[in-house]
């Protein structure tokens, strides 16, 4: 004996039909449109170019990316530190404001040289990266020097 799906009632069968309607019109936008896309899609620098993203290596995009955010940072310390300069010099000998704006200036200085420091250690890593891949160097040219007189 076979056993029929029983539906207690029309709008329970409606649901299913509309449900399985959705499910067939999905599968055929992807057979039709979707896939044809990625059959035909190019990636890559030409891929870049074409959408207005650039076609630099990624790596040199980063470190543009570190460069401007640790640039915006340091503007901001630096900015700190000349706001803790006007609270000591407008303190006029009061101790709590004096205290307060030596606070500010050590903060602000230890800030900026994580800064630094930040900013060195990736400069590192990414120039280490690119010359452990073969790519080339950000500042254009390699480590390798030529002695003169000889070719290769």
């Amino acid at each position: 004996m076979k056993k029929r799906l029983v539906f207690k009632n029309n709008h329970q069968r409606v649901f299913n039909l509309v449900t399985a309607g959705k499910f067939l019109a999905l599968a055929v936008i992807f057979v039709f449109a979707i896939l044809p896309a990625i059959a035909l899609a190019q990636f890559g620098l030409e891929y870049g170019t074409l959408t207005g993203l650039g076609s630099e290596d990624l790596r040199v995009t980063i470190m543009k990316i570190v460069r401007i955010v640790l640039g915006l940072v340091g503007i901001i310390a630096i900015i700190i530190i000349i706001y803790a300069g006007y609270i000591w010099m407008t303190s006029a000998g009061n101790a709590e404001k004096i205290d307060y704006a030596k606070r500010t200036l050590r903060n602000a200085a230890i800030g900026l040289l994580i800064i630094f420091l930040a900013f060195a250690i990736v400069s590192f890593i990414i120039n280490a990266l690119i010359e452990a891949t073969g790519g080339r160097r950000p500042g254009g040219g390699s480590r390798r020097r030529r002695r003169p007189g000889l070719r290769g």
